[in-house]
């Protein structure tokens, strides 16, 4: 047997450069971990072609071992060009980066694809194996190679999760097959076997060795998947049990994907203090007086103390609101309230306090609905609290994370 050998996998820490030279440095630096994250590509693209050309001329080798080869070297592939394309864009490189208003995480899994009639046959030796890639910013993650069920149906039972995803983000789904020989052939096989169009060596490619920090030229394969289609998935798509085709590249595959899209993980990316002044409510839910209170919104909760200090010594706030129980919108300058620069938030607080219990995140009965005061010293601290509120608000919406609508 033909032992793969070990693909080179290097895992790079960059230190943080030092800030002081300004927007200059930030930019160089981003080039330069690019770079570095392209020549680890082009060494693992050289070490996967060089094993799948060991692979094809050897009669020991088996069909498992070439489709792993092939998956390594098609992984690769695209990981390449989305450096490549990274670095070629001035504006994620030139310009100064947006700070981020959220960052969540979601997964895939039970992928489904329905297959169309084949109108050529495939070989009796032969069978067709199919791969799909998720791929977002520079990260690539592909599936083992399955074969259809009986039903002409493509099944993936592997769980997918993407990560650190903003507000906006798109993950490209990408579908492959191809085709190989299972059964064994020996040397004469081996010479007749018609070698594919595809497997011939690409333009060279020009890296810097990351062990030695040599210049190097090379050749290397193409893997012998094709695409069979694209498909988008976007925000807007959750809740949705099929994933439209965006492009079809062969005529074997229906133009959607089913998928089960589930909400990991969503943080906002807020830090946002100062004073407010609470209005406490009476039995008969009348405002009754106010407080001046010290109010922070870290993430996706709203904490107020009594004093800015409590925070800093780790006391419990005297409230505590998290915004994905929240009740939209947000009310400004409500009529029952005599102050100016006043907005309110209702917000469900669990019956049973401390439970960590599914149900009680998304019940309603398991719920007791709270309308919280805040009143601002200001125009500019009204502002500064209605937008930030509202935009988090609006962003939770967006990837479905208020509980109640």
């Amino acid at each position: 047997m033909v032992l793969i050998c070990n693909i080179f996998m290097c895992n790079f820490k960059f230190a943080k450069k030092d800030v002081s030279g300004g927007f200059e440095i930030e930019k160089n630096a981003m080039y330069y971990k690019m770079r570095k994250l392209r020549d680890i590509e082009c060494v693992k693209m050289k070490e996967a072609s060089n094993a799948l050309e060991m692979i094809r001329n050897s009669t020991k080798s088996n069909w498992n071992e070439e489709i792993l080869a092939e998956s390594i070297l098609l992984q690769s592939q695209l990981r390449y060009k989305l450096i490549v394309d990274k670095i070629c864009e001035s504006k994620d490189l030139y310009i100064e980066i947006k700070k981020r208003k959220l960052s969540g995480s979601i997964t895939l899994s039970n992928i489904q694809f329905e297959l169309l009639s084949k109108d050529q046959k495939t070989p009796t030796d032969c069978a067709t194996f199919y791969l799909l890639a998720i791929s977002h910013d520079t990260i690539v993650t592909t599936t083992k190679p399955i074969e259809a069920d009986g039903q002409d149906r493509l099944l993936f039972d592997e769980v997918i999760t993407v990560t650190d995803l903003d507000d906006d983000f798109e993950l490209k789904a990408e579908l492959f097959s191809i085709t190989i020989c299972t059964e064994k052939r020996g040397i004469i096989g081996k010479l007749l076997r018609k070698k594919p169009k595809c497997c011939c060596p690409i333009k060279k490619i020009y890296y810097e060795n990351v062990n030695t920090s040599e210049l190097i030229e090379s050749s290397i394969l193409k893997p012998s998947f094709k695409s069979c289609g694209t498909f988008l998935i976007t925000a807007q798509k959750f809740g949705s049990s099929k994933i439209p085709m965006q492009k079809q590249e062969i005529f074997s595959v229906r133009n959607y994907m089913k998928a089960n899209i589930l909400i990991e993980d969503v943080t906002l990316n807020t830090d946002f203090c100062g004073f407010i002044t609470l209005g406490e409510l009476d039995r008969d839910n009348h405002i009754n007086f106010w407080e001046r209170k010290w109010c922070c919104l870290r993430k996706n909760t709203l904490y107020i103390y009594n004093y800015p200090q409590d925070e800093q010594f780790e006391k419990d706030p005297v409230v505590k609101m998290n915004l994905e129980h929240c009740v939209p919108p947000l009310t400004k300058n409500p009529d029952e309230c005599p102050r100016k620069r006043s907005f309110v938030l209702k917000i469900g607080v669990p019956r049973i306090m401390g439970t960590n219990n599914a149900k009680f995140r998304y019940k309603k009965d398991d719920f007791v609905f709270k309308k919280y005061y805040l009143n601002a010293d200001n125009k500019e601290d009204f502002e500064n609290w209605t937008v930030l509120l509202d935009s988090a608000l609006k962003q939770l919406s967006t990837w479905n994370k208020i509980k109640f609508k």
